[in-house]
């Protein structure tokens, strides 16, 4: 990674983004999207990809904030070579693994149907019943705990008007009878 991170400060960094992301298609990954793909980051100006590499890739200590997730955490794989799944599922327990087939490292884009289907479980077994840990600004103590995600579904307002954010009653639960 010093090798592309060093040429991506290069007038070559367009080359440099081509060449790395082409390793992440897979055999049977569509061509004209994959060429697609190719060609929109390949426009991204070379300051924008220094500073997504600087301050995400190489400036994320992505280790530390997996082991400290204590929530149900979904890594939908690819195949594709930028993960260690043994590292992840040691470092987080509470990881679901699921991989797609037929697709590279943009499968939402080339099986949006596997993807999808995955998500779907995945929140069904998220809404399984949980044991309350700890509560932290609980506005109402007795309520179904929520998913990240289902947290983001806005609710009627108190009035009967349109709808309102939602609200987060409980930010730490444990799972019961989840088989990540």
């Amino acid at each position: 990674m010093g090798e592309l991170f060093a040429r991506l400060r290069t007038e070559e960094h367009a080359l440099a983004v081509r060449e790395y992301l082409s390793r992440l298609f897979g055999p049977d990954d569509d061509p004209q999207r994959c060429e697609w793909i190719l060609a929109e980051s390949t426009r991204v100006p070379r300051h924008v990809v220094l500073s997504a590499w600087e301050n995400g890739f190489f400036g994320f200590d992505s280790a530390e904030v997996v082991a400290a997730c204590r929530t149900p955490f979904m890594y939908v794989d690819a195949g594709t070579p930028n993960v260690d799944l043994e590292e992840l599922r040691r470092l987080c327990p509470t990881l679901v693994l699921g991989r797609t087939v037929g697709a590279g490292h943009f499968h939402q884009l080339e099986v949006p149907d596997q993807v999808n289907a995955m998500i779907e479980r995945f929140l069904v077994l998220d809404q399984r019943p949980t044991k309350l840990v700890q509560e932290i600004g609980v506005t109402s103590v007795g309520r179904r705990a929520m998913s990240p995600l289902s947290r983001c579904r806005p609710g009627p307002r108190a009035d009967g008007t349109g709808t309102q954010p939602p609200q987060v009653r409980v930010l730490a639960t444990a799972r019961d009878n989840l088989d990540p």
